[in-house]
């Protein structure tokens, strides 16, 4: 396949045109796949093109978002005569970075991260002794340098890597204790785990076996309304039964060493309003922070969330106090901490589609001033970077799954043709068909009018 064709087909993907080099590296690799899998599977898919969107596509861009830009080969400015390339999302792996990709296989992702970002180190795991063969004439056929094939199974490995990618791997849920183990402590902080239940046992195990993987926060979830939830006396079921709240609650606190936290309502119903009694417990099972929705589980979420509830809890407790419910814009932030006194507002639906509320509630809250208006550019960069988190953390089925509530909240909050966006990206069926759907939409509407993101008619979210 010539370098037009892969650039054309990798271009929904990438801020910038990969430089000649990597476009025939991509093209070496593709010959040599298509000539082993007539002799072993390496991969089910045959089509080259469909090679390049399902994997090339996807992983290079999951490293655009996941490498620091500066670890991108130092030429690539020089022989295409593009800036270096800027990812949608900010880097969480800074260069040189350790990268390994676990039941290799086809070598994906770890091949393309290895592509886009040459300095990485790369080691590639693969227990097949005919695919690790593969992997090894692959290495050798594009020149890489600093890549190691263990031709081992991944619980044999004791070294720790900056990022570990797996993707297409038998039990993948049994493999997932494995990777974790691999990787080096750092990235994204805090790291925050939610837990529910109603074993105070079984959660306090389920404590520990999350900070031993590196949760740095434990949060306990007692304010859920679903019926799913509550049903099985989970959420704010629990609420009912405040002597099974200290019971886990002081179980919890106990099995672990990092700080619990813990989310409520103000009750079960109207009649039975024992948030602040909720609250006296939390803080004195050594709860390190609350956040309380203002509302009741049979509230669910109709009516308005009241504020007086929170107000009392905040006076008779001094851990810190985090008020939800109904904050949609800044000015009801800062109307919601005056009145109730607590430490900090918490946002759930408000935020749905509009991710950027948070740096316009956050400007109003320190600065009092309104924060200046993002373009509809950098809107679509947010929306690609989200999508391309997505895709990365879920994997492919799940991803594209997860992703569609998303786009849909994006197309209700942006587009004025939203019914009929929202019907074509909810019909993809994989995450290269989607991701590359919505650029060109975004693009489109990026385009429209040299429209700014101030239109009189967005919700002060959409113009922050």
């Amino acid at each position: 396949m010539d370098s037009a064709r892969i650039s054309a087909l990798l271009h929904p993907f990438l801020e910038r045109t990969l430089p000649e080099v990597q476009l025939q590296q991509i093209s070496t690799y593709i010959d040599l796949l298509l000539r082993w899998n007539a002799r072993i599977n390496l991969t089910a898919i045959r089509d080259p093109e469909e090679i390049i969107l399902r994997h090339f596509g996807e992983s290079l861009f999951a490293a655009s978002q996941l490498l620091d830009p500066q670890s991108s080969v130092s030429s690539a400015s020089s022989v295409v005569g593009s800036p270096s390339p800027v990812p949608l999302a900010s880097p969480v792996v800074h260069s040189p970075c350790a990268v390994a990709d676990l039941g290799s296989g086809a070598g994906f992702p770890g091949l393309p991260f290895k592509l886009w970002a040459p300095q990485i180190s790369l080691t590639l795991i693969e227990s097949n002794h005919k695919k690790a063969t593969f992997l090894r004439e692959v290495v050798r056929s594009l020149a890489l340098t600093n890549v190691n094939i263990k031709n081992t199974r991944a619980e044999s490995i004791t070294e720790t890597f900056d990022l570990v990618t797996l993707r297409a791997v038998e039990n993948f849920a049994l493999i997932l204790p494995t990777a974790a183990a691999l990787v080096a402590t750092g990235g994204a902080e805090p790291r925050v785990v939610q837990l529910a239940g109603s074993d105070s046992q079984a959660l306090a195990e389920a404590a520990r076996i999350n900070v031993d993987l590196g949760a740095q926060i434990i949060d306990l979830n007692m304010g859920c309304p679903a019926k799913k939830v509550c049903g099985k006396l989970c959420g704010s079921a629990l609420l009912q039964n405040e002597s099974l709240v200290a019971q886990i609650l002081e179980a919890v606190v106990n099995a672990v060493s990092v700080p619990v936290t813990l989310k409520i309502r103000t009750g079960w119903d109207r009649n039975n309003r024992n948030g602040v009694r909720i609250a006296q417990l939390a803080q004195a099972s050594g709860i390190a922070a609350l956040a309380v929705h203002g509302r009741t589980r049979a509230d669910f979420y109709a009516g308005e969330a009241e504020y007086e509830t929170i107000r009392n809890i905040k006076s008779v407790v001094s851990i810190p106090v985090f008020a939800n419910g109904d904050i949609k814009t800044s000015q009801k932030a800062r109307e919601v901490l005056d009145f109730t006194g607590a430490d900090g507002v918490m946002l759930g639906r408000a935020s749905h589609g509009a991710p950027w509320i948070f740096r316009s509630v956050n400007t109003y809250l320190d600065a009092g001033i309104t924060a200046p208006p993002l373009s509809r550019a950098k809107v679509r960069d947010i929306i690609l970077g989200h999508l391309g988190s997505l895709y990365a953390f879920y994997g492919e089925d799940i991803g594209v799954r997860i992703a569609r509530k998303h786009l849909g909240w994006y197309c209700e909050q942006l587009l004025t043709d939203s019914a009929q966006t929202r019907r074509s990206l909810m019909a993809a069926a994989t995450t290269s068909v989607q991701f590359a759907l919505v650029n060109d939409r975004l693009e489109d509407w990026v385009a429209e009018a040299n429209v700014a993101a101030t239109d009189a008619a967005w919700p002060e979210c959409l113009t922050a």
